[in-house]
């Protein structure tokens, strides 16, 4: 077999062949030397794999590096039976943290053993976070009103899974919705106190939505708290998504009065800061939507950089917004979306990018709202926050995998 019948998941940066091939006898195991060197010149979750007709070696800086080494060693047995090609293969990732985000609110919640078989599927794509996009699925022992109908994980579940996932390198991510999206929540009569409209909202249609955003004051900051100091500990992660996005009803009800004399930014900004505050406390590093402080670099330059790393989302493929219909365009304005922001990621990560604040990337899958997903415009919104992101130094790449 020649190299370029070899078809290795992900495709490595180079593949050399250098001649001859390794012979197994029929009942003979494939044992290959495994070296783990911290000093080694290659890159964090790198490794150098050698084929030659003495044997296989495989040298990598870290535990990651070797079994995705050895990860790769097994797809080429898998392909080439007792007689494998010699070969160099030499492979790093681009980004530290290459993750992937399932919704499990918005949709059906995955069963255990589905959920314990994607971990081994994200392991062999070699991702190395993982996270659950929560709203109402965990099962919180004083909220069953919430979750009752809802199949939540229990914190066993999380458990078990947060174990799977540490056995094949990645990290689970413990995620909560916190501020935004919390519908519901605040549809029951119990929560509602916590609303920004506790009354709700009336849609385009005419018809009334219950409240999802909360009112940004201590009592919901204290509430959210409560939650994270049950969920965390499920998990050995020091990180921790608070969610924080499409806030818009933020300033339309409790919080009128105030974002009108500080400005609706500025309002925002300080319950995010003060959501954040008991995590960092505890020594966690705390992920957030970039999408309601991106237009507003003033806001960006006052966040602390320690502890904080903003999520710029992105889900369309880049475009020329002026080849738009008016309507969709004045449909996309009604509904706050900057049209700039449709010509991709480098719009998205410019102010986070020019003041230094951590960010990661994270382009959609384009699977919602679709019997097939749309894969032309997943494909070039991935690749696009990929280069976007290499260009200006994103700390990861995020996949996300939305269920609406």
């Amino acid at each position: 077999m020649t190299t370029r019948t070899l078809r290795l998941l992900p495709i490595p940066r180079s593949m050399e062949r250098l001649g001859g091939s390794l012979r197994l006898r029929t009942s003979e195991t494939l044992d290959p030397t495994l070296q783990l060197d911290p000093d080694s010149e290659l890159p964090s979750e790198g490794y150098e794999l050698r084929i030659t007709e003495s044997g296989v070696h495989v040298q990598a800086p870290d535990q990651n590096g070797l079994a995705y080494g050895a990860g790769a060693l097994e797809q080429i047995q898998r392909q080439c039976g007792q007689e494998l090609p010699a070969l160099r293969i030499r492979d790093w990732p681009d980004f530290p943290v290459r993750a992937y985000m399932l919704d499990i609110s918005r949709d059906r919640v995955p069963s255990q053993a589905m959920l314990l078989e994607l971990v081994d599927i994200l392991a062999a794509l070699r991702i190395n976070q993982l996270q659950l996009y929560t709203e109402h699925t965990f099962a919180y022992s004083a909220h069953e009103r919430v979750w009752r109908d809802a199949s939540p994980l229990t914190p066993d579940e999380v458990r078990e899974l947060d174990t799977r996932c540490a056995e094949r390198g990645i990290e689970l991510v413990p995620n909560q919705n916190s501020f935004g999206h919390m519908e519901r929540w605040l549809q029951h009569p119990e929560y509602q106190q916590l609303a920004e409209l506790p009354d709700g909202r009336l849609s385009a249609d005419g018809s009334r939505q219950p409240p999802s955003c909360l009112a940004p004051t201590e009592e919901s900051a204290a509430f959210m708290h409560a939650l994270y100091a049950e969920l965390l500990p499920c998990f050995r992660s020091r990180m921790l998504n608070i969610g924080c996005d499409e806030t818009f009803e933020l300033g339309l009800g409790r919080s009128r009065a105030e974002c009108e004399a500080r400005g609706r930014g500025r309002v925002y900004l300080d319950y995010l800061l003060r959501l954040c505050r008991g995590p960092q406390t505890e020594g966690r590093t705390v992920q957030f939507w970039g999408d309601m402080l991106s237009q507003q670099p003033e806001l960006i330059a006052a966040l602390p950089r320690d502890g904080l790393i903003a999520l710029v989302w992105g889900y369309e493929a880049p475009q020329n917004p002026e080849d738009l219909p008016a309507k969709v365009r004045s449909a996309l304005t009604h509904f706050g979306v900057p049209l700039e922001s449709l010509r991709g990621f480098s719009w998205r990560v410019r102010p986070f990018a020019e003041a230094e604040f951590p960010f990661y990337v994270c382009p959609g899958t384009s699977s919602w709202n679709s019997l097939l997903g749309r894969l032309p415009n997943a494909r070039a919104n991935l690749l696009d926050a990929a280069r976007t992101g290499l260009t200006h130094s994103a700390r990861g790449y995020l996949i996300t995998d939305w269920g609406d």
